[in-house]
Formats: structure tokens, sequence, C-alpha cells
């Protein structure tokens, strides 16, 4: 390309003699400094265009860090062994997650070629044993990070020889390694002292030994994982020492009160905790957890996750206690709340009341604007009822952001919410309410009315809902309404009375269900029996709607819409443009016990020009089952489309 004067650019054709003039004003320092800020397969293209290039592609300084994860199916020994021996001892991290090729013999290699690597991860490389650690023990000496999470033949003796040769080890995870015992990690302990993480899910010969040597020789330690490592009581973790900052210890059902207490009084700059099926721990636990001052408080910037799924034992007080300490639950701007508390049955509006009665608890401000993300779970809470979802909508700044901002809200089952606690709630932009079977179409205005920015909701099994509170909704200007890039999904699974009257509405409203290039529009109908074709000939006839550009992904689902027949299909096939798109693109049509169409709608949705129909190597999905009146005609039609990939026609 060369510039030809009044901001125009002509094209010109790159000759050998062109490249040579490169190579000539360019000293081949500057070229290979150019050269390494290009990823692998860069560097592998560049490598064809001439010999000297093919020198400085291939230089080893240019490939002191490798991911080959996207290329695993390709990865066989003998490249390895060709980039150790190229790179040499320039390479410092080498990421193999995944490339199940790999065995021992092109570890071997790696070792000996590349003695300075820091930074080795063979997640689920699934041929290494034990020789590719001793290897590595005897020749990397400066290795600080080895991940062998998902590598079965893995023991301990691979972290005896990890733990002679590699003292510098910091990040260590063997996670699924069911050989480790505690004689391994012992070792490894002692010889490791600046061991910082150590990650074992999953490996149930890990017991209190093992994890009193890590608390006593690894003073450092900041993250210890430990899920399902049943063996594990409150001896061992409670000598884990002040620098823990992360700990799972979720699956570990033997542990007590006694193990929060200890973990109040010993690390105080503890900020994840993760505790799911621990279900002896009881409200004293948690209250001397919240008693700790500065627990479970972090400054701007850092995560806050408590994760307390089915730890049934917990009850009012212990949450109660939680609200009440200063400063927990409480993050600077900018930070993630993250509360789970699914299938918390005892869990009661006492509770929840002091939560939101808390100053500042799960509230977060900056300038009096609210910048962060506050996500709380409250699925299968089924004791919570309206006076507990009152006091938390009353609760000043709290569960509320300003504009462009997130707020999501789980309340799916939580069947004693009714629509005067809804309608105290109805602010944010993410709505799950499935199951919430008392709701009404007052909650629907209410949403039309206070929730601008709605984009997702979820009302599947919302079964009292009917076209009044959907014709609110669709009248409402902007609503279920985004711009480029935004997400779209209406779920009515099961509200079996919303009728044609209803969707039409939604149809007509301008600019509804209906977003720009690169959006996802799911619309999911299933079970809503008494929607005929009326309705969705009117979806068909408006205007851009369900229509998207390439690259998207339209998802209609119809399971059991009864009353749909041909007419209505039809229409749907005839629209200029819908459910079309471009190459690469993603087609979903579930049509399960529409027992009412016949062949004639599948011919003409097989007809329709452009239609159900993709480029070469995508993906079409479609759902027959239980289509009874579909004969050979109407499949012989859908069959000579070239682009569907998978039929499903159980029944």
């Amino acid at each position: 390309m060369a510039y030809s004067g009044r901001n125009k650019f002509e094209i010109s054709r790159f000759t050998g003699e062109d490249e040579n003039h490169i190579n000539k004003k360019l000293p081949k320092e500057l070229l290979l400094k150019i050269l390494s800020y290009l990823d692998v397969v860069s560097l592998c293209r560049c490598a064809q265009v001439s010999k000297l290039w093919n020198i400085l592609a291939l230089d080893g300084s240019n490939w002191q860090r490798i991911d080959l994860f996207e290329f695993q199916r390709d990865v066989e020994g003998p490249v390895i062994e060709n980039i150790s021996q190229r790179c040499g001892g320039f390479l410092r991290q080498l990421s193999l997650r995944g490339c199940e090729s790999i065995a021992d013999g092109s570890m071997k290699t790696l070792a000996q070629s590349c003695p300075n690597i820091e930074d080795l991860n063979l997640n689920k490389c699934k041929k290494i044993t034990d020789q590719t650690c001793q290897a590595l023990g005897r020749r990397c000496s400066k290795l600080q990070r080895i991940n062998l999470d998902s590598c079965p033949s893995i023991t301990d003796i691979s972290l005896k020889a990890l733990s002679d040769g590699c003292p510098l080890l910091t990040h260590v995870n063997v996670s699924w390694c069911q050989s480790i015992t505690e004689n391994g990690v012992e070792a490894l302990a002692r010889g490791c002292p600046k061991l910082k993480s150590f990650i074992c899910r999953g490996c149930k010969n890990v017991n209190d030994k093992a994890v009193s040597c890590l608390a006593t020789y690894c003073p450092d330690l900041e993250v210890l994982n430990v899920q399902g490592c049943d063996n594990l009581t409150d001896d061992s973790i409670s000598k884990l020492g002040g620098a823990m900052r992360r700990l799972c210890v979720s699956g570990c059902t033997r542990l007590t009160d006694a193990s929060l207490s200890a973990l109040a009084a010993r690390c105080p700059d503890l900020v994840t905790l993760e505790l799911a099926l621990c279900s002896q721990l009881t409200d004293a636990g948690f209250q001397a957890l919240a008693r700790a001052n500065g627990r479970v408080t972090v400054s701007p910037g850092d995560l806050v996750t408590l994760e307390l799924a089915s730890c049934s034992q917990l009850i009012d007080a212990g949450f109660q206690a939680l609200a009440r300490a200063n400063g927990r639950v409480t993050v600077g701007p900018g930070d993630l709340v993250t509360l789970e508390l699914a299938s918390f049955s005892q869990l009661t509006d006492a509770g929840f009341q002091a939560l939101a009665r808390a100053n500042g608890r799960v509230t977060v401000s900056s300038g009096g604007r609210c910048l962060d993300l506050v996500t709380l779970e409250l699925a299968l809470c089924s004791q919570l009822t309206d006076a507990g979802f009152q006091a938390l909508a009353r609760a000043n700044g709290r569960v509320t952001v300003g504009p462009g901002d997130l707020v999501t809200l789980e309340l799916a089952l939580c069947s004693q919410l009714t629509n005067a606690g809804f309608q105290a709630l109805a602010r944010g932009k993410e709505c799950y309410e499935a199951g919430c079977t008392r709701l009404t179409d007052a909650s629907l205005s209410a949403l039309a009315a206070r929730c601008p920015d709605l984009v997702t909701l979820e009302l599947a099994l919302c079964s009292q809902l009917t076209d009044a509170g959907f014709q609110a909704l669709a009248r409402t200007n902007g609503r279920v309404t985004v711009g480029p890039g935004d997400l779209v999904t209406l779920e009515l699974a099961l509200c079996c009375q919303l009728t044609d009257a209803g969707f039409q509405a939604l149809a007509r409203a301008n600019g509804r269900v209906a977003v720009g290039p690169g959006d996802l529009v799911t619309l999911e109908l299933a079970l809503c029996s008494q929607l005929t074709d009326a309705g969705f000939q009117a979806l068909a006839r408006t205007n851009g709607r369900v229509t998207v550009g390439p690259g998207d992904l339209v998802t209609l689902e119809l399971a059991l819409c009864c009353q749909l027949t041909d007419a209505g299909f039809q229409a749907l096939a005839r629209a200029n443009g819908r459910v079309a798109v471009g190459p690469g693109d993603l087609v979903t049509l579930e049509l399960a016990l529409c027992c009412q169409l016949t062949d004639a709608g599948f011919q003409a949705l097989a007809r329709a020009n452009g239609r159900v129909t993709v480029g070469p190597g995508d993906l079409v999905t479609l759902e027959l089952a239980l289509c009874s009146q579909l004969t050979d005609a109407g499949f012989q039609a859908l069959a000579r489309v070239s682009s569907v990939t998978k039929l499903s026609v159980p029944g």
C-alpha cells in the first residue's frame, strides 16, 4: 500500500525487493522486537516469509510464554520436543492444558531443554505419570507454578520429586489426583516453604495430617482448596495461619462450629469462604465469625464471596449476627457482593429484615451513585414472605443501583412472595421469579411502570398472569427494548392464561422484542396452550421482530402450543427475513407436541428461501417430538434442507 497524496492510497504489489528493502532499513534487533509481540500463529506465519524472517520468528526469545490450549487436539509429542529444543533456556511459561496426547517422553525432553521454566500447566494431560515430575525435579529448579489437575497417574512420588528439586514452588494444583495422600503433601510442605496456593479438590486421601503440615511448614499459604476431602476435621482447619485469604472446605462434612471460631480468631485477611454442604455448621459458628473485627471486610476492588448453600442448620440468629457485624458484607466502590442462600429453608423474614436494616450492608456507593453489582440468590427460601422483601426494598440505597448497572435478584420458588412484596422490589434490570405462583398482573404492571431498563424477564410457572399484565408491559414505552449488543430474554413457559390478545400486544409494541446486530433473542412459549395461529401471525407480520443480523442466535420454543396449526406456521415461514440468519448462526426451533402441525406447514418451512437455512458448518436444531401428523412428505421436504445437522423426532 502506497500513499499518493490528497489523503488517497493506492494498492501496490508487494515484491521481494520490498522485503529486502525492509530488511535492510530495519536492524535485526528491531525486527526481533516487533515479532516478540505476536502470538504463536502469527509467528509461524511470519516464519514462512523468508529465511531471515524464519530465523527471527523462531528465535527462542519470542517463545518465552506459550499457550497451546487452542491446538490441544493437534499437539503431539514431536511438537513439544521441537518447541523445547528451539526455545531452550528462554521458555518461562508453557500451558499444555487439555493436550491429552502428551506423554512422559516429550516432557522429559522439555525438562532437559528448558531448565528455566517457571510456570507449567499440565491440566488434563492424562498420559503423564510420576516420571514427568521426576524429570522436572532433576532439571527445573526454578519452577514456581505447576498445575497437575486431572492427571490421574500422579502419586506421592511426584510431590516428593518436586519438593526435592523445586524449592521455589508457590502454586500447586493436584485436584482429582486420587492417589495423593498425606505423605506426598507433607513432603511438599517441608520442601517448598514458599508455597502460597495448594489446591487438591477431590483428593479423598488428603487428611488432617496433610493440612496440618501445610499450616506448619508453609506460613505464607494464602489459598487452600480442599473441596470434597471429607476426612478433614476441625483439628487441621483450626491450625491455618494468618496469611489465609481464600479457603474452600465445601463438602468437608465433618467440620463443625469450632472451625469457624478458629478461622475468626486466626485468619484476619480471609475474603473468600466456601462452606457448601458443611451441614454441621450452626448459628454459633457464624456468630463467632461475625464478631471477629474486620472479618469478611475488604478494601475497594476486592471480592467478598460467602457461599452457604445447604448449610441447613443456619437459622435467623446466625444471619442476624452477620448483618449486625460492623463492616461485614460491605465493600468499597467497584466491588462485587455475592450472597448465596439457596435452599435455606429455615431462613425467615426476621433474618432477612436484619440484613436490610444493617447500615451499609449489601450496599456500595461512590459520590452518591451506586456502581456495583449486587447478586442475591434466594431460590427455594420458602419461608420468606412479603414482610422480608418489603424491608429489603425500604432500606435506602439497598439493592438499588444507578443507570447502566446490573441487579440480579433470583427468587425462584419463593412460594410465599405475593404482589405486595414484588411491587416493593420492582426496580432492577434482571428478574428471575420462575415458580412464584402467587404473582398476578399487578406485578407485571409494577415492572412496566418502575423498571425502564428491564431486559431479562423469566415468568415460567407464574400461572396467574393474564393478557392484561402483558398488555401493560407492552404499552410501556422503551420496555423490553435494548440497543445493539444487549440481551433480550422473555420466558413464558406454563403461563397458561396468556392468549393471543396479550401476545399480539407484545408483537405490536414498537421496537419490542427487536434488537440490533449481535443480539440474542430468546422467546420461550412452552405450554402456553391458549396461543393460536392469530398470535403467531401477528408476530410474523411485525416488521423486524424475531429477526437478527449475521452471527445471532434465534431460539423459538413452541413445545405443547397445541393450538398452533399450519396457518400460523406458514405465516412464520413466509415472513421475509424471519427465523433466518446468516452464515455461522444457530437456529433452534422446538415444536414438541404441537400435534396439529401437518406436512403443509413443514413443506412451507422447507420451501422458504433461506429460512431455517444457514451456511456450511452451521448447526440447525429442529425438535419435532410427538408432532403426530407429520408424515413422510413433510419429513422428506425437511430432509432436503442441507444445513440441518440435528433432527429430533422421538415419539
